[in-house]
């Protein structure tokens, strides 16, 4: 069973996928930090520019890909491959802001901002052949005063999310609640979706 956690920052995939693994032995595909764009020169993304996000989400998409190929059939997807493009549609856009008069936009945003809607939009139609379950969490919590975003940007990252899985047709499980309710929901799906599998098997 492939699996694909989709959501906004602080929305708790990591969590989920860490408990879902625990409780069914499937790995996690492993993904570096979304920080460092220049490998070696530590950088947090808050401090990133525009043009050193579009290099993470390259990086990453490429590190997901190779990592979801090398686990075959059974994996856990922490954000699948529309969490990066997401967080640069958003930033390049300006999504998690209103627009302000006078306001000059960055140089290369639009252009960066059409790039990544198109990949979100390529990304979402691949969806249903790369994985086998998707599950949407929404932020259920207020961040952390240390988060590197604020509730403005989280609900904008959440908002294109909701969108982009919409739009790509997929069947989509959304798992509500504590942990352990979040868990519950995902197997429940898994074996759901296995038995449908299994009753089309001539």
């Amino acid at each position: 069973m492939r699996v694909a956690l989709a959501g906004a920052y602080g929305a708790g995939k990591s969590t989920l996928a860490d408990a879902v693994s625990a409780a069914t032995g499937w790995p996690i595909a492993q993904v570096g930090p979304m920080a460092d764009p220049v490998r070696g020169t530590p950088k947090a993304l808050d401090q990133c520019s525009l043009e050193e996000v579009f290099r993470l989400s390259l990086r990453r998409l490429d590190e997901r890909a190779r990592s979801e190929a090398a686990l075959g059939t059974s994996l856990i997807s922490d954000g699948s491959v529309l969490h990066e493009w997401v967080y640069l549609r958003v930033l390049a856009a300006g999504l998690h802001r209103p627009p302000a008069p006078g306001t000059q936009q960055t140089p290369g945003a639009e252009v960066l901002a059409r790039l990544a809607e198109q990949a979100l939009a390529e990304h979402a139609q691949s969806l249903p052949e790369r994985y086998d379950l998707l599950v949407y969490l929404a932020p259920e919590h207020a961040l952390p005063p240390t988060a590197p975003i604020g509730a403005p940007f989280q609900h904008a990252l959440d908002t294109e999310t909701r969108r982009v899985l919409a739009d790509s047709g997929a069947r989509v499980v959304t798992a509500r609640g504590t942990v352990r309710a979040r868990t519950r929901a995902v197997l429940d799906a898994a074996r759901r979706d296995s038995r449908a599998e299994t009753n089309r098997t001539p």
